[in-house]
């Protein structure tokens, strides 16, 4: 039986400023189960977020004090509650991933030896054997939760494209919930649409938009990502994108580029191969969102202005998903381009993990099922994991390394997946050192609040 105390990373305070707001215990009390739908895991290896070091800075989704932060989980099943293995074949043992729910309950945060969570919300993690091709390591599976469940939702809840075709396409089951506002479009337009669907991400080399860019092509879509010229290469060879363009271009040559690939430039593609630029999704920010915006809206008009044909123009509505924030109205006098090309309409639909992945039972344990079949093919890839030393003595070091922007791409070094690829920061629990000596990465003359 797992040990009533534990080592945990915890928020004490948020009064004292970013320096002192970490304390490492190894007395705290283990999260218990106490729901017959609940699991217990065993924390292996933990991945490391933006909403972490976000959430300190500007205090939210943090309840009662001490807290636990954390949500990309990879571990073992060490208790199951009594419906569990009843109702998702989950056994003590399996090895599994998650993104928990840590901004509700302390209990499901990640930077601590065990976590308690929702069963449906629990993946299982594949190892080679018999008819299954690969195995996830432990690192990598720690870098799947939140970026590959934010890709999911965008793709499958939002826009409602179609699963895998090598799983037999057809929709995400539905439970009587709660659907967010606006309703989501029926897929069959995909496949019934005489133009290739496209999707634009902007941040293509970010952990989400690397999973968002996969999960995509799976589904039938064309992909164009906005990145770094540095990893272009990852993003074509492991990614397998159709397109990439230079994010440090001006706005309107990002812009021009996007639309040549996708829309088709003069001497580029014929018009049965002209793709319709449909879907978006900007990992980035408000001035990087109204870009995405303004290539959805105006693209197909400028093909029509590029190529002088006067076919109609498409009246079904483009779908943005902003995850840094939302699209700015430009000022009349800058607007020049809806004179020039025309509009065509975006909804921008916000998303939610709260009405869509921790409430639909349905839907999340047959994604979840899905996930494995991807990852246990081989037609999944993890994105690489960067191991952070001295496990959840190193959180505090890695977010600030999130925090700072010195967490970039990723080398071939070691991974294999090429330069330039996208990188998640992860830490092993396992590697904690013994809290007399552990300092959370502090100066000494600053003032250690490791020990406890």
């Amino acid at each position: 039986p797992a040990p009533p105390t534990q080592t945990a990373l915890l928020i004490p305070t948020l009064s004292s400023g970013w320096a002192h707001c970490f304390s490492l215990s190894r007395n705290h009390a283990r999260p218990t189960i106490t729901s017959s739908d609940e699991v217990l895991i065993r924390n292996v290896c933990v991945g490391l977020n933006h909403v972490d070091f976000k959430s300190l800075l500007y205090r939210f989704g943090i309840g009662r004090l001490p807290w636990v932060l954390g949500r990309d989980v990879c571990g073992v099943v060490e208790e199951l509650g009594g419906e569990v293995a009843r109702d998702t074949g989950l056994k003590v043992g399996d090895r599994v991933w998650t993104c928990t729910d840590s901004a509700r309950d302390w209990r499901a945060g990640a930077y601590q030896e065990y976590s308690v969570c929702k069963a449906f919300t629990v993946g299982r993690l594949p190892d080679a054997q018999g008819d299954i091709a690969a195995t996830v390591s432990d690192e990598q599976a720690a870098t799947i939760g939140t970026g590959l469940v934010t890709a999911g939702v965008a793709l499958h809840w939002f826009f409602d494209l179609p699963r895998a075709a090598e799983l037999g396409g057809g929709l995400y089951p539905r439970s009587e919930v709660r659907v967010p506002s606006p309703p989501p479009r029926r897929s069959s337009r995909l496949r019934s649409s005489s133009k290739q669907p496209w999707l634009l991400i902007y941040g293509g080399a970010t952990v989400t938009g690397i999973y968002a860019a996969q999960l995509a092509r799976l589904s039938g879509l064309k992909v164009v990502s906005v990145a770094s010229p540095a990893s272009f290469e990852y993003l074509r060879g492991v990614v397998r994108v159709d397109a990439c363009v230079d994010r440090f271009g001006s706005t309107e040559q990002v812009l021009e580029d996007i639309w040549t690939a996708t829309c088709g430039g003069v001497g580029e593609m014929n018009e049965e191969e002209e793709g319709d630029l449909k879907y978006g999704l900007d990992c980035v920010g408000s001035a990087t969102a109204s870009l995405c915006a303004r290539a959805l809206a105006e693209g197909e008009a400028w093909r029509r202005n590029r190529h002088g044909t006067h076919d109609e123009l498409r009246r079904e509505p483009a779908q943005l998903i902003c995850l840094a924030g939302n699209p700015k109205r430009p000022r009349e006098e800058e607007d020049d381009s809806a004179t020039k090309y025309g509009h065509r309409d975006v909804i921008t639909p916000r998303i939610s993990f709260s009405t869509t992945f921790y409430q639909d039972r349905l839907w999340t344990a047959s994604f979840l099922s899905s996930i494995y079949e991807l990852l246990a093919s081989g037609s999944l890839r993890p994105v690489e994991a960067e191991v952070v030393p001295d496990g959840l003595a190193g959180v505090r070091r890695g977010l600030e390394m999130l925090k700072d922007g010195r967490a970039g791409p990723a080398s071939s070094a070691g991974g294999g997946s090429g330069g330039g690829g996208g990188r998640k920061l992860v830490v092993r629990v396992a590697d904690t050192p013994p809290v007399e000596v552990t300092h959370l990465g502090q100066r000494h003359e600053l003032g250690w609040n490791g020990c406890v």
